[in-house]
């Protein structure tokens, strides 16, 4: 589907066009991904694109895979961090 864009687009706003990780979240319908700077949804209904986070906020490796825990409602994220630092921000732990 060609989405209607609401913000920058993934890859657009300090991220990565490649790398990208994305799972489906059942309690909300929506796809969350995540291009290694920001969270994006997309709505498949209406067929929509949005910025979750602020751009260059949920900075991550490109290493990395996610998986939506639909219990606990957590984006989370496994894999590689390079420089092997993780540290909290808001909800979300963030490799850099």
């Amino acid at each position: 589907m060609n989405p209607t864009l609401i913000g920058p687009v993934a890859g657009g706003a300090g991220g990565f066009t490649y790398g990208n990780v994305a799972d489906y979240d059942p309690n909300s319908g929506l796809v969350f991904l995540s291009d290694s700077a920001a969270i994006y949804s997309y709505n498949y209904q209406n067929n929509t694109y949005a910025l979750v986070s602020r751009a260059n906020f949920f900075v991550t490796s490109i290493y990395l895979s996610v998986a939506i825990d639909p219990t606990r409602k957590l984006f989370v994220l496994l894999g590689n961090c390079p420089g092997g630092n993780l540290w909290p921000a808001g909800n979300a732990r963030i490799c850099r």
